[in-house]
């Protein structure tokens, strides 16, 4: 049976955000989510698509700021 975010441990989740804000910010590529080298087992594939879901998020939020932080001349 899948798992929802509600079934999830949210301050997890909230972490694994963090944690890929935190690789962005140190210039880790999108695709080295650890969550994903992580053995697959049918029983916890849904917690694993959940955290490296919340990682890649967190991981695009640090880009789009980022982003917007070097953008002030197109603005203009």
């Amino acid at each position: 049976m899948a798992r929802s975010v509600e079934s999830c441990d949210l301050d997890a989740l909230l972490e694994w955000q963090r944690r890929g804000m935190a690789a962005r910010t140190l210039g880790i590529d999108q695709r080295e989510c650890p969550v994903l080298r992580t053995t697959l087992t049918v029983d916890r594939q849904s917690d694993i698509g959940l955290k490296s879901e919340a990682w890649l998020f967190g991981w695009r939020i640090e880009d789009a700021s980022r982003s917007n932080c070097r953008a002030p001349e197109a603005i203009r």
